[in-house]
């Protein structure tokens, strides 16, 4: 079985034989369910997958129908899931999500989810149809890509919607990558002054060190006077998140501005 050549031919013989006024014919052809779910090489995309990839939702659906299985996974541990999201096709992402066998918790062999991939393409609708579909069906804890969660793919594409969606889903402000960095770490790297007031909206820690043993507050800074040019927007981002936030964060702000005072070699008071 070969590329999308295959895909294609399926599919026509497919069609053919659901239009055949012969039972016998359809029958027969139904012997095809078992190339739909071949690799290419053994181990590479089988036809569901090119049609995945491709977009292609009549394909997608009739193979489903004919026995093709959506938690087959290529030669990068992709499963079709994986690729739709990735290349952002909403409509076969929600054709695969109907199919009560398809994984959302499953990984590729960087160990990214569903969920992960959708945030980090930063592609609402179709992170909003992985979310809609883990809610019905809870399965088993998660594994992430480096501690990273979805939460920090959203910070990192850049995607307000898509960190609403999660926020709202109730995920952990906190959890940490390999690098000990919170979601609002990553906001303050960035400079994303929309994604740092929606993570302290959400109660994420301002305290919190990353391995370089920096709070939020202190990356901001370093990557402020690393970047030199618009230095002074870069430099307020953060900090000006935490002054416009309001009481939950009064307490705080007195140890932030302490940390600003030191970090920019001024004597606090």
């Amino acid at each position: 079985v070969a590329g999308g050549g295959a895909a294609r031919a399926a599919l026509t013989r497919l069609r053919a034989a659901v239009s055949s006024s012969s039972p016998h014919a359809f029958a027969a052809d139904l012997a095809i369910s078992a190339a739909l779910n071949c690799r290419d090489g053994g181990r590479g995309a089988t036809p569901l997958h090119r049609a995945a990839i491709s977009g292609d939702a009549d394909a997608v659906e009739l193979f489903l129908q004919n026995g093709a299985r959506p938690n087959t996974k290529d030669e990068k541990g992709c499963t079709p899931l994986h690729r739709a999201l990735w290349f952002g096709h909403s409509e076969v992402c929600k054709l695969l999500l109907q199919r009560d066998e398809c994984d959302v918790s499953t990984t590729n062999h960087a160990f990214e989810t569903p969920s992960y991939m959708a945030a980090l393409r930063g592609n609402a609708a179709c992170l909003e149809l992985v979310l809609e579909r883990m809610r019905r069906h809870a399965g088993p804890p998660l594994t992430f890509h480096d501690g990273y969660t979805p939460l920090h793919a959203a910070v990192i594409s850049g995607s307000q919607r898509c960190l609403q969606l999660l926020l709202a889903e109730g995920c952990a402000c906190d959890e940490r990558n390999k690098f000990q960095q919170t979601a609002l770490h990553l906001a303050a790297r960035l400079g994303s002054a929309d994604a740092t007031r929606m993570l302290l909206s959400s109660k994420a820690c301002v305290n919190l060190k990353d391995e370089h043993r920096q709070t939020p507050l202190q990356a901001d800074a370093q990557y402020a006077r690393l970047a030199v040019s618009g230095r002074g927007v870069r430099r307020r981002t953060l900090f000006g998140c935490l002054c416009g936030v309001r009481g939950r964060l009064e307490a705080l702000l007195a140890t932030a501005i302490k940390q600003w005072n030191m970090l920019l070699g001024y004597s606090s008071q």
